[in-house]
């Protein structure tokens, strides 16, 4: 099973975005599973759990580069399409999830 994080501020919002990605995968017979974390939580859950790809938000976009520097040595890091995050298109942005994954 992959094990995808999806990083917001706070992880409230992107709730919504990770349950619509959720559905999709599960239309799709997808294994794998998709939380939202809030950035305060994602360098502990990478050091706990086994973590396939971090998803980043785009109010996170500015914090990209340091992120990345911080966790790509354990896990992959891409930004969520800006596009697909404020329409909460979750099926869209797991398929580029998948493409990372690829």
């Amino acid at each position: 099973m992959k094990e995808l994080v999806v990083v917001c501020t706070m992880g409230i919002s992107t709730a919504f975005t990770v349950r619509d990605m959720l559905k999709s995968a599960k239309s799709k017979k997808l294994d794998i599973n998709i939380r939202a974390l809030a950035l305060d939580n994602l360098y502990e859950t990478i050091e706990s759990d086994s973590v396939d790809l971090v998803l980043l938000t785009p109010p996170l976009a500015s914090q990209y580069k340091q992120i990345k520097e911080k966790v790509e040595d354990k896990v992959p890091v891409a930004m969520v399409s800006g596009e697909y995050y404020v329409k909460y298109n979750g099926e869209a942005i797991l398929e580029e999830a998948l493409d990372y994954l690829k």
